[in-house]
């Protein structure tokens, strides 16, 4: 949970008048906990009766439904977070339109997937847990690096505005803020160039119309 905090505390940079807060896969209902503790109104879908079933029984809202397919009107959430569930849908452009489509504009979206720049991946991909149908491959339709990420992003909409976990919060405390920004910066360079990097971390925005109208 705190770790699901600290993503979340990633989107509010971006959208920090934020209300409510969408896990898509929401799964136990790590991500809606930490919603909760940061003051957010947490909402939770995933195509699992199950896990539906498991969230509304720890008293969070959680509705049955798909990324494709998000039961949700049109600009209903500030927030979303999708975690390890865009590599497993067949066609990802078509999810990622459907987030587009329930957040406001200005609203933060965030995708964690595997990095298929990592050398393992990359070089040896027998080896490789995400490419292995016997371990966890089978599940996996789509396999992302930065540049196709950032791509499908902007294809369907999005802005994208981090591409790392290295982001700063002007309003923490600096003493403590400065190195930890400075940690995970290095930490996500290195691990950009060493290809070490075994997932990615990208925070994009939906694009506010006025501002577009305003300048076109």
């Amino acid at each position: 949970v705190r770790k699901c905090m600290r993503q979340l505390m990633d989107c509010l940079q971006v959208t920090p008048d934020a209300k409510v807060a969408l896990d898509v896969g929401c799964s136990a209902g790590y991500v809606l906990a930490a919603a909760k503790r940061l003051g957010l109104e947490p909402v939770g879908v995933d195509i699992s009766k199950f896990a539906v079933e498991l969230c509304r029984e720890k008293g969070f809202r959680a509705e049955l439904g798909s990324l494709s397919d998000v039961p949700l009107s049109n600009d209903a959430v500030d927030i979303v977070t999708l975690k390890h569930t865009l590599e497993h849908v067949p066609d990802p452009l078509d999810g990622l339109r459907e987030l587009l489509r329930v957040l406001r504009p200005g609203g933060a979206l965030l995708i964690v997937v595997p990095d298929a720049d990592k050398w393992k991946i990359a070089l040896m991909p027998r080896l490789g847990r995400d490419l292995r149908p016997e371990l966890r491959g089978w599940q996996h339709h789509v396999y992302f690096s930065k540049k196709n990420l950032r791509l499908a992003l902007e294809r369907v909409g999005f802005e994208v505005v981090h591409e790392h976990k290295a982001v700063f919060r002007p309003k923490a405390n600096p003493l403590l803020e400065w190195p930890r920004f400075a940690m995970y910066w290095v930490t996500s360079w290195l691990g950009e160039k060493l290809r070490l990097r075994r997932e990615l971390h990208v925070v994009a925005r939906k694009p506010v119309v006025n501002q577009l109208h305003a300048t076109g």
